[in-house]
């Protein structure tokens, strides 16, 4: 099932019909029963140019199975830049809380889920959910702020080992793109307000340099901050569930373990 976040094109800060993207929405993998449950809200990577499927679908279906609500995120992506992406990820938490009775969702217990560009849209959510954003309707007076965060390889940074085609999606069209990346940058936007984290990444991720991880849980360390860090011995990027890997398919379980600490 598909919700869009607004309800129509002129409600939808930023929208532009000439580019041809439907108006972002939520694809819903929800339990029948009326049990309440955490919820994840999945951000798919594809460095802000598309959305990797199996960095959505495929993870809410394994999340859905260990007992989640989850709502894979089709936000906006190039040509669209900042702020769309942001926009649309604030939006997602808060239509998730806001409509948590009609989803039966803990509105206390969402956490966001990015892999790769998808991971710092979940970063820059949980950093910056209370940035002043156009306002279409009582929906976005709800608290965006993510509950609980889960960054896979995910691009933190966009100044040193960032990876460029995040970054210059990110910031095509503006003007001053160095104090733009400066405020984006994950490790330099971190307070001691943001959710708790996990964080996982390849040492030679090829694409996305394990430091982004690194410098993250160093900031969220000096922040005080909770987090939990797993780096694999892998040389590869993008590689989801990892489900044929002996090492790394072991990620989404220290998850769900995590998960159960950290929002009980």
């Amino acid at each position: 099932m598909h919700e869009y976040l607004w309800e129509s094109e002129s409600l939808c800060p930023l929208y532009q019909s000439d580019i041809h993207q439907p108006i972002p929405g939520v694809d819903l993998y929800l339990h029948e029963d009326e049990t309440i449950r955490p919820a994840i809200v999945i951000f798919p990577g594809g460095g802000y140019g598309m959305r990797a499927p199996h960095e959505g679908d495929g993870y809410a279906k394994y999340f859905y199975d260990k007992g989640y609500q989850c709502f894979v995120v089709s936000y906006r992506v190039a040509p669209y830049a900042h702020p769309a992406m942001l926009i649309d990820g604030l939006r997602a938490v808060r239509y998730v809380r806001y409509h948590a009775k009609r989803f039966h969702v803990d509105p206390q217990k969402i956490a966001v889920m990015g892999s790769s560009a998808g991971g710092h849209l979940a970063v820059t959510c949980m950093t910056h959910f209370d940035d002043a954003l156009p306002q279409a309707d009582a929906i976005d007076e709800i608290s965006a702020r993510p509950d609980a965060a889960i960054l896979c390889y995910p691009v933190v940074t966009l100044e040193d080992y960032t990876h460029t085609g995040t970054r210059d999606n990110f910031c095509n069209g503006h003007e001053n793109k160095e104090a733009l990346c400066h405020a984006y940058s994950g490790e330099i936007a971190v307070s001691a307000d943001c959710p708790p984290v996990f964080l996982w990444h390849a040492d030679n991720d090829p694409t996305v340099p394990v430091e982004n991880s690194l410098q993250l849980a160093s900031a969220l360390k000096k922040s005080g901050v909770r987090f939990s860090l797993h780096i694999y011995p892998d040389n590869r990027h993008g590689i989801g569930l990892a489900e044929t890997e002996p090492m790394l398919c072991r990620w989404p379980q220290a998850v769900c373990d995590w998960l159960e600490f950290t929002l009980r």
